[in-house]
């Protein structure tokens, strides 16, 4: 859950995300008995309970967090929670090192972190990719710089294994970029 947002509905507007008690960070894992993992099966399910009653069980600071909530019918016919909710990103960072014996990877320094929240994105799956740098915003004393650029989303290159704190790690699937072949 990075933001809330009020639902239109013919009786006002409702906003039962935040009304029943989650919050930014929350990693919403389950509704009633069904696990979710994207936008969309989270609209699915929604859509399937018209309105009725839920239980959403939800992460907060590695703990289970649970809550009942009522979806909201929108004007337009569909059913809202009113949470924006991501469930993906890309960014465009510095592999620290590279071992080719083993394959690992890793970029150091600070892990993926989510823009509206700044909380550690959890990994589920991920990829790095090819990328061309194209500015270098330089940081200044209580502001982080960043990096700009275009990546070749239809090249992989390795997959991610691991986002901590101070960085991610992977592992080389495709090493011809590295030795150029």
């Amino acid at each position: 859950v990075v933001g809330f947002g009020e639902v239109a509905a013919a009786d006002g507007r409702h906003t039962p995300a935040r009304d029943c008690g989650l919050k930014e960070g929350d990693i919403i894992t389950h509704i009633n008995d069904t696990q979710v993992d994207t936008i969309e099966e989270v609209r699915e399910v929604l859509q399937e309970l018209e309105g009725d009653q839920m239980s959403i069980r939800a992460i907060r600071e590695d703990q289970q967090v649970q809550f009942t909530a009522q979806a909201t019918a929108c004007t337009d016919g569909t059913y809202r929670l009113g949470a924006w909710i991501r469930d993906s990103m890309a960014g465009i960072g510095t592999m620290t090192f590279y071992d080719p014996d083993s394959g690992v990877f890793a970029a150091l320094g600070h892990g993926i972190n989510d823009v509206d929240t700044a909380l550690l994105m959890p990994l589920e799956s991920g990829s790095i990719l090819p990328a061309t740098v194209s500015r270098v915003d330089k940081g200044q004393c209580g502001t982080p710089g960043q990096l700009r650029g275009i990546f070749e989303a239809d090249v992989t290159l390795g997959e991610l294994d691991d986002n901590t704190s101070c960085g991610i790690y992977g592992t080389m699937t495709d090493t011809s970029w590295f030795s150029g072949q």
